[in-house]
């Protein structure tokens, strides 16, 4: 942005300078021409001279120009470096120290817009916290009701397929509420965290039998090292990589159907203190463009498919907000480079393929679970 209102004045200012320069030089130089076709070699002398002098005085008014749009534009251009305007932390407004005092009903336009957006944000995260938590208590009233009604019908009968059903679709709603209850928690920067020092490799081992539970369709290829530990809150960072590995489940749908599927897991040391843990399956390529809108909520890529495959649309964005709790970063693979290879070498393209970075830390107990 700084550098297009720079250009842009420089641009407006050579546009002026050539407007008045131009065409006094080409009136210069007709005159000149006419008076030395007239034989006036002493007038025509005097022209060019006084042609000269404007093409100096030109040169200058340009360089005098530059210097005092520079001048003039430094206090905007200053602004534009405000941390308001360039961070991420809707709290931070713009100083009114050390800027000239035209540029002081601008400061306070743009501080006055600020809090509005930080009041309108304030307010959508107290509403999806408030609804969250309103929710909770009948959820589970229906739920006990329905388990209940589910009990007394009749084997195989329709009642019961009924009641199943409802009991799915309000599971499925309990889910949809906790999570939007962590998110708004993540929103505000009050994510509950207990960081304990755990067996990160036993985790994975974990959910990678979880997985098999519900693949057993599919083949589950794990490249885990021993032994790596990792300071973290348990329950959060599992319920992260459970989201990230679940999804390489679901969607691991190949276009022909001709061959069977693969989920991979990998986990690299970073050369600091770190783990760069790569999810990595087949199916469907995630196009480049959709790259960030999948990590956005409720953002379902597959819209033919939102209803058939299992899912909220919540799972990514929590995973991302749980990960970057931890310090950590999630993002999908778009460099083949960073993809994982097809285990089957040759046989097959890259997978599609998110990869997480987290901090090891250290320092808290270990914790085996």
């Amino acid at each position: 942005m700084r550098g297009s209102i720079r250009r842009l004045l420089q641009h407006l200012i050579r546009q002026g300078i050539l407007v008045l320069a131009i065409p006094g030089c080409l009136l210069l130089a007709v005159l000149t021409a006419y008076c030395l076709q007239s034989g006036t070699l002493l007038w025509g002398r005097f022209i060019v001279g006084v042609l000269v002098i404007a093409g100096l005085l030109a040169v200058a008014a340009h360089f005098l120009a530059m210097r005092l749009h520079r001048k003039a534009t430094e206090p905007l251009l200053t602004l534009l470096d405000e941390p308001a305007l360039k961070g991420d932390n809707p709290r931070e407004r713009l100083s009114r120290q050390h800027v000239v005092e035209e540029l002081l009903p601008v400061v306070d336009s743009v501080n006055s817009l600020l809090d509005r957006l930080e009041t309108a944000l304030a307010q959508a995260r107290r509403f999806s916290a408030d609804a969250a938590h309103e929710l909770k208590t009948p959820l589970a009233i229906a739920q006990g009701e329905l388990e209940k009604a589910l009990e007394l019908a009749d084997h195989g009968s329709r009642e019961q397929q009924t009641y199943s059903s409802m009991l799915v679709e309000l599971q499925r709603l309990k889910t949809i509420t906790h999570k939007l209850m962590l998110l708004s928690l993540a929103d505000s920067e009050r994510l509950p965290m207990k960081l304990r020092r755990f067996d990160l490799s036993n985790l994975l081992e974990n959910l990678l039998e979880d997985m098999r539970a519900i693949g057993d369709h599919l083949e589950f290829v794990k490249d885990v090292p021993n032994g790596l530990s990792i300071d973290a809150d348990i329950d959060l960072l599992t319920q992260a990589l459970l989201n990230i590995t679940t999804n390489a489940v679901r969607y691991n749908v190949r276009p022909d159907g001709a061959q069977k599927g693969f989920v991979v897991l990998q986990v690299r040391k970073q050369a600091g203190n770190g783990y760069i843990i790569s999810v990595g399956n087949t199916g469907y390529t995630i196009p480049a463009e959709d790259a960030t809108q999948i990590f956005d909520r409720f953002y379902r890529r597959d819209r033919s498919h939102s209803r058939t495959i299992e899912g909220t649309g919540l799972g990514l964005s929590l995973s991302q907000e749980i990960i970057r709790a931890h310090k950590g970063s999630i993002r999908l693979a778009t460099d083949d480079a960073e993809k994982l290879p097809h285990p089957e070498s040759g046989s097959g393209p890259l997978l599609t393929t998110f990869i997480i970075e987290l901090p090891a830390q250290g320092g808290a107990p270990l914790t085996s679970f």
